[in-house]
């Protein structure tokens, strides 16, 4: 039995968590609309300030990028919600799906000198491909 300054203090830890994702979204969201309204600086600030601390984020503080990456905090909408099944993704579809983003992976990667490093709307562009796949997943599938 949980006494009730424990239950108060695991409620102020998720509204804290909630609100750092809700900060960190926001950013995101900032960062997105440069990429379409201010293609140079969305660029700038996309490839040379967000991309740069996400792995920094991931190697001095495992798991906080985990938990407040705008594209993670979006995809998890539909569970928000309550509108998601929350099915279970078979071991099969799990490998299918694993090729599918190690192709994925292959093909954007070469395109980003090129294509994504100079063009803010590619860039937001690939984005919107990425948050619709995550959401359409999310609707079906149970977390990530």
């Amino acid at each position: 039995m949980q006494l009730p300054y424990q239950l108060t203090q695991q409620k102020q830890v998720h509204r804290l968590w909630k609100s750092i994702q809700l900060i960190f979204w926001s950013i995101g969201c900032v960062i997105f609309l440069a990429l379409i309204f201010f293609p140079k600086t969305g660029v700038l600030l996309f490839w040379n300030i967000l991309i740069p601390v996400a792995p920094a984020l991931l190697v001095f503080a495992t798991g906080f990028w985990r938990n407040v990456c705008p594209l993670s905090t979006t995809v998890l909408l539909p569970r928000y919600l309550n509108v998601s099944k929350r099915k279970r993704i078979s071991v099969q579809w799990q490998s299918r799906l694993h090729f599918i983003s190690i192709l994925a992976l292959y093909i954007i990667v070469p395109l980003r000198h090129p294509v994504f490093n100079n063009n803010g709307h590619a860039t937001a562009l690939l984005l919107m491909l990425l948050i619709a796949v995550g959401i359409t997943m999310g609707f079906f599938f149970d977390w990530k």
